[in-house]
Order: structure tokens, then C-alpha cells, then sequence
């Protein structure tokens, strides 16, 4: 927990610029449920702004209210990071130790053939039966195919991060302890090699 709020410090402090996206709440949408034609010509609505908010507000053919409004998104600032890293981390993964630590993190998430982290909130979907494919598709796991790829090994991070800080990780259950421990020394080498561009900061 430690080593990711001292991630999560550098890429909010570095890449909060680049997280923010405009959007949009569906507030009323009566006018969907009303629709017989799969396109209809709005005859009535008006869309406004105040301070970077925008209200779309249709009142015919029905009744429907989108508020869009400027966002932080958490997730976009690890995305900017991978970005940014990607050169950095092509270096590192040549070390050995280092490979063998995020290998060894891969291992431990092997299932069968296949290497992945479970998203837990949507664990009540997860279900064995399903292909490899489908469950990536659907959001149910993530994906850890390649070591030298920084974008997965960024995405399992923060997946066990969200599986860890909203207690669907819990200390004391084997495979939930095996997990974090194999994460540790891949984000502590990651925040290692962060340093020397904090002092050019």
C-alpha cells in the first residue's frame, strides 16, 4: 500500500493535466424509452454552458437530460506514466533481477495456460467455464501475457492495487498474500528507477 501511494503521488504530481476528460451523466432519459424509430430528428432542446458544464437538454421527441462536465480520470495518469515510461522500462527489464522479479509476478498469476490478474468487483462474473477471450472482453480479468510490455504490467499493478485497497485481497489467504508479495519488488524497481527524473523535476 505503501509503495502505490508513492506511485500514485508521482503520476497524480507529474500526468493530473493529462487525466482530465469531459463527461457526460444521463440525468433523465425517458425520451430512449419513447423512441419507436432507431433514428429520430430532435424538434426541441437546447444545450448550454457555465463554467465548463454543459447541460444537453432534449425535450422532443422526449424528455432527455445529459449534464457533461470536465473529469478527473484516476486511471488516465498510470496510462500518461506507461507512456512516458515505456523507453525507461525496455532498460530495466534487461536487468536480471528485475526480470526475474516481474516474471516471477506473471507466474503467480498463471492460471492453466494463461496469466492474469481476476478483477475482483466484478468477480460474481468470473466463471471458469468462460473462454480466455471472453473474459477479457468483458472486463472480468486482466491480462499478463509479456513482461516486456509495460502497458500490461502497469494494468495488473493497479488491478491488484484496486483489489488490495477495496478489501477484495485480504492478509492471511494464501494465493491473496502470494500475489502482493510478487507485486512488491516490481513496483518498489519501478519507483526505484523513477528517482533520477524526480531530481531532473
Amino acid at each position: 500500500m505503501s509503495l502505490w501511494i508513492a506511485f500514485n503521488a508521482y503520476c497524480v504530481g507529474k500526468y493530473s493535466t493529462r487525466a482530465k476528460r469531459l463527461l457526460a451523466q444521463l440525468n433523465k432519459d425517458r425520451g430512449f424509452r419513447e423512441l419507436s424509430d432507431t433514428a429520430v430528428k430532435i424538434t426541441e432542446g437546447i444545450i448550454s454552458e457555465s463554467n465548463g458544464r454543459y447541460v444537453i437538454d432534449i425535450k422532443q421527441p422526449g424528455q432527455i437530460h445529459i449534464v457533461v462536465k470536465e473529469r478527473f480520470i484516476e486511471a488516465a495518469v498510470f496510462d500518461a506514466f506507461a507512456q512516458d515510461f515505456t523507453t525507461r522500462y525496455t532498460e530495466i527489464i534487461k536487468q536480471e533481477d528485475f526480470a526475474e522479479a516481474v516474471s516471477f509476478l506473471r507466474e503467480n498469476l498463471r492460471k492453466e495456460e494463461h496469466f492474469y490478474v481476476i478483477d475482483m468487483s466484478g468477480s460474481r462474473e468470473y466463471d471458469p467455464k468462460l473462454s480466455y477471450k471472453e473474459l477479457e472482453q468483458r472486463g472480468i480479468i486482466v491480462p499478463f501475457e509479456d513482461i516486456s510490455n509495460l502497458v500490461q504490467v502497469k494494468n495488473v499493478l493497479y488491478q491488484v492495487r484496486c483489489n488490495l485497497f477495496h478489501g477484495e485481497k485480504l492478509p492471511g489467504i494464501l494465493n491473496d498474500d502470494k500475489i502482493v508479495q510478487a507485486a512488491y519488488p516490481v513496483l518498489l524497481a519501478i519507483l526505484v528507477a523513477l528517482q533520477p527524473l524526480l531530481t531532473e523535476a
